[in-house]
């Protein structure tokens, strides 16, 4: 079979590779061979890939989870389906690529990026450590950025087809990583570890008492974040990114103007998932309890 997305030729399976300039990421290309490739897609494809969905809202890409998913319904992790036997072999490869045993990797999350589609500003969930993407089909571009005084430091790497990455460390922690939209399709595998250690963070991330000074973000600040990051996202109201903004956005809900109770209900319930990722405690069960304590 000719290759469609005019790779060179196959190579012998990628050895560990060294760090790149990121401390805490490493990348290998042509990790899986041409034909693989194809194989994997075709794999991909055949499961029940279904939309994102992040409460009410549904993304254009298409996912499937195993072992381990993100409801963003409840805003907590559960149960998954156990891998599909295809899968198992190349858990067994990337685990070999990050130092990790296989039994290692208790999630997995395939991926289809339709054209348009791509992934916001995030970091993953406290509960996984180590994370392993292996990328299919197209180039794509990952971002990072780690919040500072006054603005970002941001880096920028390339996701080569057929190859793979692994964040650990300050990588993983420290920075918040998203995927740029892009005009063709792609695929990806990504696989992941529990966390061992719970106390684990960065020790660069800005302590609770600074960050009580970070609930005015700057205009700046505001435009980089994700839709999905307010309360109320059309509007672009009410960030969600820390305990602080939490509080904020319960304090402040009701001088938001010229919003329905029903977007008021979706906003109520995103601050409710927010207060449980952040350990902020509501006193009031529903929006409309605001002010009768």
């Amino acid at each position: 079979m000719a290759d469609q997305f005019n790779l060179f030729g196959a190579e012998p399976h990628a050895a560990r590779a060294p760090e790149t300039a990121l401390p805490g990421l490493r990348q290998a290309p042509r990790f899986i061979e041409v034909e693989e490739q194809h194989a994997l897609i075709a794999h991909i494809n055949a499961e029940r890939l279904e939309p994102f969905k992040f409460q009410q809202w549904e993304g254009k890409r298409l996912t499937a989870s195993f072992g381990w998913t993100n409801d963003f319904n409840i805003g907590k992790a559960a149960p998954a389906p156990p891998f599909p036997e295809w899968l198992l072999p190349i858990r067994h490869r990337a685990a070999a690529f990050a130092g990790l045993q296989p039994e290692n990797l208790v999630q997995a999350l395939l991926i289809r990026y339709d054209p348009g589609a791509g992934i916001g500003w995030h970091r993953d969930r406290p509960m996984f450590e180590h994370v392993i993407g292996i990328s299919l089909g197209h180039s794509a571009a990952m971002r990072f950025r780690r919040r500072r005084p006054g603005g970002f430091d941001r880096a920028r790497v390339e996701l080569a087809p057929r190859s793979i990455y692994h964040l650990s460390a300050e990588a993983r922690h420290c920075w918040e990583h998203s995927i740029a939209p892009m005009d063709v399709p792609r695929w990806s595998i990504t696989l992941r570890s529990l966390t061992k250690n719970k106390s684990a963070a960065c020790s660069l991330r800005i302590s609770h008492k600074k960050e009580s000074t970070m609930a005015e973000l700057s205009e700046e600040q505001r435009d980089h974040l994700d839709k999905a990051s307010f309360a109320f996202p059309e509007k672009r109201k009410m960030p969600l990114e820390n305990a602080r903004h939490v509080r904020n956005a319960v304090a402040r809900f009701n001088q938001v103007k010229g919003v329905s109770d029903h977007e008021r209900d979706a906003a109520w319930k995103k601050i409710k998932a927010a207060a449980k990722r952040h350990d902020v405690t509501l006193s009031e069960k529903d929006w409309r309890d605001i002010g009768k304590g």
